[in-house]
């Protein structure tokens, strides 16, 4: 008798015979690779398919192996190397029908098949071979001299079908093997297997790497004995030692190893063995090194909580660290304080040289920041070049003065970025816990009311939070909301001052002033709406009507005086950016009459700081139109003539009283003289305002401007009485 193992050639349909000792580690070797426990299985199948053939009395078995219905192999027993083993036609009618096939001699099928023409062999018993699911996973053929399967004895084939039922289980367990040792081969993770001693005993990788594990020097003592690294969390590793000591399943319990080169985190799952009798007899599991996956996991942490630019934390998280410093107020007496900061020349540096340049200039914010406040404080990015700084070791006014003043000085500091050296500055708005603030919320929005008086005070400073802000920023509120009703109520009019030549004192043209009448209130007279109250919806509305009545009004006057006077008029800054500003202003002069030489838009400082790309790309359309572009508040918020060049303007109009109220300790009459002088030599043309308390005519002559206007702003006249007066000025002059 032979035995042996056979490959499946599917081109050819026939058989590659090897003998079972001598090719057991050479073909199948290449057809499954070095695998110990799976030739262990090929010997068992062998033995099987051996003692089938004996005990059926057959004189050949054929036992063919599939894997996803592709035959793979093939194990004999009986027969010799000379046999013609061509069973092909057999297998694949086996293999269709899913159920036994019989040949007997003598039957239509026994000349059809070329086997027969093997004298000893008489009939053919054909059986498939079915895995737990039924999946087909083999055929098994018994030759026989026998001339029928029925000629058998009952016991033969009692036998038989035994050894049927444990080769298909035994097929079974090495498909599972082969699964495995596949899975074990490919896979991250490693089985382990540990004593009632919690002595690791096994493991499918030997030595574990870097997961400073051995299965080698395990039989010394329990597995996290042969752990040789420090364990950066002892206290995770002790309640998972007491968990073991009450035997049961446990998943995903992760602990870290410092190797001293780096840190590795383990995560193992186990499952407690129990014997037949129920005593416990170790655990079996499977182990992964989860280093790369925690690391991942920290990064996204991190960055759900940091600045990715600045590495700064983020609102979200800085959010959170206000609340736990009220807790820690509420439960301790600490007290804070919260600084909000804003640059205040970024957006111009960004849109000058790129966002690029802007990145570097927040990084170089934060760590400017860094350098002076203390330890305990918490740093925060809110978004764009907004700062946020909450410093528990603030604790008094002066403390916070002199850290504000600090960061001022720090910020206003010349930067080199980029081969550049550049200057943005900032503002700071403070409010201090627990005076300012019964929570996160109204302490950050109190510290906003501060940074935004700041700026109104004209930049580069810092103020403290006081309740005034908070009834200023409602009565807007207020104002705002009923600005809605403004135009259906006929609440806007239009009042003019008279703008005077400073040479003959010739009346050249007239600012129009917006005035708002509301419901039972005092008229407000202002050049347009400035902020808040442009912020509301109805400011471009609003705006529009303001200069079609304005407009309409100075074209009247100049047809019925026969003369060419411009308007003057302030546009609020929704307009600015309105992009069908161009076109209104054309509807209009078509409108009106007023020739658009006529006419002079100003802007207010807000605007001009703002200096948004609809801004620049109205103003270059009007200046190509022929409006002349002016200014406001020149000298003030940081508006200087080299901002204004650029978008072309080339009127400025000097407020004495604003001047006055932003530095009460100049001389605001020296000042203007020296800002008119630089304005004149940029080659702007000046307009005086606001000089009646504080020069006299006199004195506004030897200032050096172009024109000036007396009437200070609330003493406006409306448009009748600006009529009379300026037709009784006509008489007087052509008298």
């Amino acid at each position: 008798m032979v035995l042996g193992l056979m490959g499946y050639d599917e081109r050819s349909g026939m058989t590659e015979f090897t003998h079972a000792h001598a090719g057991i580690s050479g073909h199948v070797g290449n057809v499954l690779g070095e695998r110990t426990s799976i030739a262990l299985y090929e010997q068992a199948l062998q033995a099987l398919v051996s003692i089938l053939c004996s005990e059926t009395g057959a004189e050949r078995v054929h036992l063919t192996l599939l894997q996803n219905e592709t035959p793979y192999m093939v194990v004999l027993a009986g027969g010799n190397e000379r046999c013609d083993l061509n069973a092909a036609p057999l297998f694949e009618r086996v293999a269709k029908r899913r159920e036994p096939v019989f040949i007997d001699s003598g039957s239509p099928e026994h000349a059809s098949l070329s086997l027969f023409s093997v004298p000893e062999v008489a009939s053919i018993a054909s059986f498939p071979i079915s895995d737990r699911r039924k999946a087909l996973a083999g055929v098994l053929t018994i030759f026989s001299a026998a001339q029928s399967w029925s000629a058998l004895s009952e016991a033969q084939k009692g036998r038989a079908q035994e050894l049927q039922f444990i080769t298909e289980r035994l097929i079974e367990a090495r498909l599972n093997a082969d699964r495995l040792s596949d899975y074990l081969e490919i896979a991250t993770d490693w089985v382990w297997e540990q004593d009632q001693d919690l002595r690791l005993t096994y493991s499918s990788i030997g030595d574990l790497g870097r997961t400073q594990l051995s299965a080698d020097n395990a039989p010394d003592g329990p597995r996290w004995d042969t752990i040789t690294g420090r364990v950066t969390d002892p206290g995770r590793l002790a309640a998972h030692k007491e968990t073991l000591k009450d035997p049961r399943p446990f998943r995903d319990f992760r602990y870290s190893i410092d190797t001293g080169d780096e840190t590795v985190c383990v995560s193992i799952h186990g499952w407690p063995i129990y014997a037949p009798d129920g005593r416990f007899l170790g655990y079996r599991g499977i182990g992964r090194d989860v280093t790369e996956e925690e690391r991942a996991k920290k990064q996204i942490a991190y960055y759900a909580s940091h600045d990715p630019l600045t590495g700064l934390v983020n609102r979200a998280a800085f959010t959170a660290q206000l609340e736990r410093t009220f807790c820690d107020w509420t439960e301790h007496g600490d007290p804070a304080a919260l600084l909000l900061l804003d640059l205040d020349n970024f957006k111009t540096l960004n849109d000058t040289y790129g966002h690029s340049f802007g990145d570097a200039i927040l990084k170089e914010v934060a760590h400017r920041l860094g350098s002076i406040v203390s330890h305990e404080a918490t740093i925060a990015r809110l978004g764009g070049d907004e700062f946020a700084i909450l410093d528990p070791a603030l604790i008094r006014r002066s403390a916070v003065t002199e850290c504000a003043g600090a960061m001022i000085s720090a910020l206003n500091t010349p930067a080199t970025i980029d081969g550049k050296q550049v200057r943005f500055g900032c503002s700071i708005g403070v409010a201090l816990l627990p005076q300012h603030g019964a929570d996160g919320n109204q302490l950050l929005g109190n510290a906003d009311l501060a940074l935004y008086a700041a700026k109104r005070a004209g930049r580069n400073r810092f103020r403290f939070f006081e309740h005034t802000m908070r009834y200023e920023l409602e009565d807007a509120d207020e104002q705002r909301r009923a600005m809605r009703f403004a135009l259906p109520r006929n609440e806007i009019s239009v009042a003019f001052r008279s703008i005077r030549s400073l040479s003959d004192d010739r009346i050249t043209g007239a600012e129009a002033v917006l005035v708002w009448t509301p419901a039972h209130a005092t008229p407000i007279r202002m050049r347009a709406l400035g902020s808040p109250l442009a912020q509301a919806d109805e400011a471009l509305e609003i705006g529009t009507h303001f200069l079609r009545r304005a407009a309409g009004q100075l074209a009247d006057w100049n047809r019925r005086a026969g003369v060419s006077r411009t308007l003057s008029l302030t546009l609020n800054p929704a307009q600015c950016e309105d992009p069908n500003l161009v076109a209104n202003v054309i509807r209009i002069e078509a409108e009106t009459g007023l020739g658009l030489d006529n006419l002079q838009l100003n802007l207010f400082a807000e605007s001009v700081l703002r200096h948004s790309g609809e801004l620049k790309s109205n103003l270059a359309a009007l200046l190509a139109k022929g409006v002349t572009i002016g200014i406001t508040e020149y000298g003030h918020q940081l508006v200087s003539p080299f901002k204004l060049l650029p978008l072309g303007i080339s009127r400025v109009n000097l407020d004495l009283d604003a001047l006055r109220r932003v530095d009460d300790s100049a001389d605001a009459w020296a000042t203007a003289k020296a800002l008119t002088r630089f304005a004149r030599d940029m080659g702007f043309s000046v307009c005086t305002s606001g000089y009646d308390r504080h020069a006299d005519h006199e004195q506004l002559l030897n200032c050096g401007g172009d024109t000036y206007i007396s009437r200070p702003i609330h003493h406006a006249l409306d448009a009748d009485a600006f009529t009379e007066r300026l037709f009784s000025i006509e008489k007087q002059t052509a008298m």
